[in-house]
């Protein structure tokens, strides 16, 4: 341990008293795992999983840091600020804006990494009060990256306690079918034997995910089976039906052959994820033939 030495005076006696350093209080704490923390800078490796490296890094950026994660791994973070504070986050450009809601896009910030692609990345900030534990928006295969300044000192601890499901205590209860909160359902013949099933979308703790509930005989008022997990958290997605078939749509996105690729596969239908003048809570896309002329067009609620 480091030591400091000052000096006590009594009169005209003086010692010189040896006195232990005390370490720096964290200006944050922040929880979970799957992560590093690393310099934040032009060529920095950016995943730990890729050998993809940063590039075009605003100057005022450089020198930071970030938390380095595994692409297309959900990494689980929360953080505590211990004053009020500016928090800086990096995601996807392409990443859905219903997990960054109450963050404000810093148009003049972007950067990249050397995938296919060049992925380019966009920097979002939101002020924090000092005390409540806030969970980081984790979306796409980017995840949300925290940026960390200089001068800001951070205690990294180990990811918080695995939430437990209350249970009904009854083990012959039949309860009406729900999933979470904020649910997305998504009514459809997910397993093709020719009745409705329900796949629901849901972007929430514990249950985030999309999960297939099979109807097990058709009728009426079916009871689905449990529901078993198929794809990833998502929200803002509607399904359409266009003839005869399901599609499903993101904000200025069709998820494409979702079954077989498990909700991950995309493709661009648009070149703007939000077509509203500021930031919608809820950015709800469908395919319709509005003007009767024969031809799918979009229409954004």
């Amino acid at each position: 341990m480091s030591c400091s030495a000052r000096l006590l005076t009594f009169g005209v006696a003086t010692v010189l008293a040896t006195v232990s350093a005390v370490p720096a209080a964290p200006t944050m704490i922040l929880a979970g795992r799957g992560f590093t923390i690393e310099t934040f800078e032009e060529g920095a490796r950016a995943f730990g999983n890729r050998n993809y490296t940063w590039q075009e890094v605003p100057d005022a950026l450089k020198g930071w840091r970030f938390t380095r994660m595994n692409g297309g791994e959900p990494t689980p973070l929360w953080l505590q600020c211990h004053r009020d504070m500016e928090v800086l986050l990096a995601t996807s450009a392409a990443a859905s804006d219903w997990p960054l809601a109450g963050w404000e896009l810093l148009p003049d910030w972007t950067f990249r990494y050397t995938d296919r692609s060049r992925t380019k990345v966009r920097v979002y900030r939101r002020r924090l009060p000092a005390g409540p534990v806030v969970p980081l928006p984790q979306t796409g295969w980017t995840g949300g990256m925290l940026l960390i300044p200089p001068d800001v000192e951070v205690e990294v601890v180990g990811p918080l306690p695995d939430l437990k499901r209350l249970k009904y205590n009854h083990p012959g209860l039949v309860v009406d079918l729900g999933v979470g909160l904020w649910a997305w359902p998504l009514p459809m013949d997910y397993d093709d034997d020719g009745d409705m099933d329900l796949v629901v979308c849901c972007h929430c703790v514990p249950y985030g995910g999309t999960y297939f509930f099979e109807n097990p005989g058709g009728g009426t008022m079916p009871v689905f089976k449990a529901g078993r997990k198929v794809g990833p958290p998502l929200g803002n997605v509607c399904p359409s039906y266009v003839e005869g078939r399901v599609r499903l749509l993101l904000p200025g996105q069709e998820l494409v052959q979702f079954r077989q690729k498990g909700f991950t596969a995309r493709k661009q239908i648009f070149p703007r994820s939000n077509v509203h003048p500021n930031r919608a809570r809820a950015n709800q896309w469908k395919y319709v033939d509005y003007d009767g002329d024969g031809r799918l067009d979009v229409v954004v609620g």
